[in-house]
């Protein structure tokens, strides 16, 4: 397989998977509490993979993706679906 076809295909496969959490949120929840649901798990994962870099000593400025690139993404989809969301329908369930 020709190697630009491969990596198409490598692209499309990552972006299905990343896809696939938030079609399950969207699927399983009410459509107010998807956006600060996204928020929480993104976060974690932020968190998650911020503690994964730091374990493996990744190095911050390599020319690839590393794991701080894919922590800092999470947290940016995080704070944007934290700026997206309404709190008012997270606080209505808590009272």
């Amino acid at each position: 397989m020709p190697e630009p076809l491969q990596s198409q295909i490598n692209l499309a496969a990552m972006v299905a998977i990343a896809a696939l959490p938030l079609l399950l949120l969207a699927t399983l929840l009410p459509p107010p509490l998807v956006l600060p649901t996204l928020c929480l798990v993104a976060i974690a994962g932020a968190g998650i993979m911020s503690l994964i870099a730091w374990r493996r000593g990744s190095n911050f400025d390599a020319p690839n993706v590393t794991a701080w690139d894919v922590a800092g993404a999470l947290t940016f989809i995080a704070c944007a679906s934290a700026i997206l969301s309404n709190p008012q329908h997270v606080i209505a369930l808590t009272m």
